[in-house]
């Protein structure tokens, strides 16, 4: 009556494929963590003038930060490190600028006694800052940032959702 097909004969349609919503995360992460530093972390770079930054602007913790590497710094020191950090308001030292004139400087934290500051990239007067801070500032660069906000990433994958940006130097300069 029917004849039967074994069952390397049958045609059978492959499984729907699955989404892993834990997979796929650390999938993104690691497709974060995996592209070039530049690519996903170097904040917007333009023609900054006097009393404008690199970065994107913003609120955080309701605290006033530069830039999104601000805030993962601070998460990796009070998060994950333990430590109390300031955002300093007040305390500036004095140097010389790159046309000769005497400038204050503000550091971004203070932690433990000492001041912090974080940059992505260094500008003129940004070396002159360092130079003059030597021993009491100390800077946190692109390579040092690095694995700071790898361990953020890794601790908590959606840090920047608590980002509130206030100022986008990145629409604001015509970039995307």
């Amino acid at each position: 009556m029917y004849d039967l097909l074994d069952d390397d004969e049958l045609d059978y349609p492959e499984p729907p494929m699955l989404i892993d919503p834990i997979a796929e995360m650390q999938a993104r992460i690691a497709s974060i963590i995996d592209k070039s530093f530049s690519e996903k972390f170097t904040p917007v770079v333009s023609k900054c003038g006097l009393g404008k930054t690199q970065g994107t602007k913003g609120m955080f913790r309701g605290m006033s930060c530069d830039s999104y590497w601000e805030a993962a710094w601070y998460i990796y020191q009070v998060d994950i490190q333990g430590n109390f950090v300031t955002r300093n308001t007040k305390d500036s030292f004095e140097y010389i600028n790159a046309d000769g004139q005497k400038a204050r400087f503000y550091p971004d934290f203070k932690m433990q006694g000492r001041y912090h500051e974080i940059k992505g990239r260094f500008r003129e007067n940004d070396i002159l800052k360092k130079e003059a801070t030597e021993g009491i500032v100390t800077f946190w660069d692109g390579n040092a940032m690095k694995p700071i906000l790898k361990a953020v990433y890794e601790f908590n994958p959606k840090w920047r959702d608590e980002y509130i940006e206030t100022t986008s130097h990145a629409i604001a300069y015509g970039k995307s």
